[in-house]
């Protein structure tokens, strides 16, 4: 019976938690509202330019909040509120990202994936294949630059 209240009880404060927040920024004065929003976007915005400056870095969330100005809090709302997700998954998402582009571009058989993923900051490679495979539905390996079909190099002839 225990195991049983113990989400429910969780459901209930994370409502009540929810509910006092939207209670509380109801009656905000517009301009702080306004405000506070800006703040969050030019700190997503300082972390997406720290990371282009910074590619092949793999970043803490502390060291994002350092770049942004602001507590982890702060950030993972300011994510979360401009692009739907949290830093550490917009940090992996984009990594998966570059992994992808770097093999789409490759020439095959010139780069390992091993190699590639290893540059991009993927030391766990079992889950690096893993969450691969449902973001592009294909394993790394499967990767590759795309047939030319204007030659029909793709084809098998006989």
């Amino acid at each position: 019976s225990g195991a049983l209240l113990a989400p429910a009880q969780r459901a209930l404060e994370d409502e009540l938690l929810s509910t006092a927040v939207r209670i509380r920024h109801s009656g905000a004065d517009p301009s702080s509202r306004a405000e506070s929003w800006s703040r969050r976007r030019s700190a997503v915005r300082a972390v997406e330019e720290y990371l282009d400056a910074h590619e092949r870095e793999v970043p803490s969330l502390a060291d994002l909040c350092a770049v942004a100005g602001v507590s982890e809090r702060t950030l993972e709302y300011a994510f979360l509120e401009q692009l739907d997700t949290t830093p550490a998954r917009y940090l992996r998402l984009r990594r998966l990202n570059r992994v992808r582009g770097e093999l789409l571009r490759s020439e095959p058989g010139a780069v390992r994936v091993t190699e590639v993923a290893m540059r991009w900051g993927f030391w766990e490679l079992g889950r690096f294949a893993r969450d691969y495979r449902r973001l592009f539905g294909e394993l790394p390996s499967e990767t590759g630059p795309a047939p030319d079909r204007r030659t029909g190099s793709d084809e098998v002839s006989a």
